[in-house]
């Protein structure tokens, strides 16, 4: 979908670290061949919650365009932002979910183990393996001393 600019909020852009360097190169990139990928959005009323694509957005008003390119996922907010932090969370740091956690609480009212335990670990599927790794690691000096015997 093609949307104005001025239709996308950008409700989390102060969850998002700067990188001037990246931002530069994808200014560039829009210059030289235009948009390639969609924004991701979610529909609140007659606005759009960017929920992925801050760079793009901060690129393309730099360069006076005035519409982008979006997706918009039929998910609620909540589900839109856990959905893309976990496609992201190779690159996301301590920082990043904590401001993550705190919007959701501060927005939302809801704990973030309801939101999503594994944030937590509150996720019993988490304790689980937390406590499989802690055996097989009090295993090991035993298995080591009884080969050397």
């Amino acid at each position: 979908m093609e949307l104005e600019l001025h239709q996308v909020e950008l409700r989390y852009e102060a969850l998002r670290k700067r990188a001037p360097l990246a931002e530069r190169q994808l200014l560039g990139s829009l210059v030289e061949i235009g948009q390639q990928l969609p924004i991701v959005v979610v529909s609140e009323a007659q606005r759009f919650i960017l929920i992925d694509g801050y760079k793009r957005v901060r690129a393309l008003k730099r360069l006076a365009h005035d519409t982008v390119r979006a997706t918009g996922w039929q998910v609620s907010e909540v589900e839109a932002l856990l959905l893309e932090r976990g496609l992201r969370c190779a690159s996301e740091d301590a920082f990043d979910q904590a401001w993550l956690l705190a919007e959701l609480q501060a927005r939302f009212g809801q704990p973030a183990a309801r939101a999503d335990p594994s944030l937590t670990g509150a996720d019993p599927g988490h304790r689980a393996r937390r406590d499989a790794r802690r055996a097989r690691c009090n295993e090991i000096p035993g298995a080591v001393g009884a080969r050397q015997r």
